[in-house]
């Protein structure tokens, strides 16, 4: 009974470092503080942390400079809805600066493809905005 309490003891603490780790990261980064989040996170351990963990994560080790832990762990962003370009144009830069330059090549097309796809919803919403002001000074 003793031994199981002891494991059990062990087991309990180390959720409970996990979850203080992960929560003095978020602190750290909500204060700017991205060397000490970037600790902190590799403490919790990336793959246990939820989508919002991971980018800022991926932004506390490229801020810091870190480019190739940002280059080992960026595919764990790619399928996230909606993903700032930020992360990808981050993704193109570290992966020049560890000189993985196929990648660069890969990450920039996308991020020029958003800018595209922006620049032509600009446009769109410019020419309905355009012909709603015509259609009223019509009538």
């Amino acid at each position: 009974m003793n031994k199981i309490s002891v494991v059990l003891f062990f087991l309990f603490s180390s959720f409970f470092g996990v979850a203080q780790s992960e929560d003095n990261a978020n602190h750290y980064f909500d204060r700017y503080e991205y060397a000490k989040a970037y600790k902190a996170y590799k403490e919790a351990g990336i793959d246990q942390m939820n989508a919002d963990d991971v980018l800022k994560y991926i932004y506390s080790c490229y801020v810091i400079g870190d480019f190739k832990e940002v280059c080992n762990n960026i595919y764990k962003i790619d399928e996230i809805e909606g993903l700032d370009p930020f992360f990808l144009w981050a993704s193109a830069q570290s992966h020049m600066a560890v000189g993985q330059k196929e990648q660069v090549l890969i990450r920039t097309v996308h991020v020029e493809l958003i800018w595209i796809e922006l620049h032509d919803f600009e446009i769109e919403q410019r020419q309905q905005v355009c012909a709603s002001q015509a259609s009223t000074r019509m009538t």
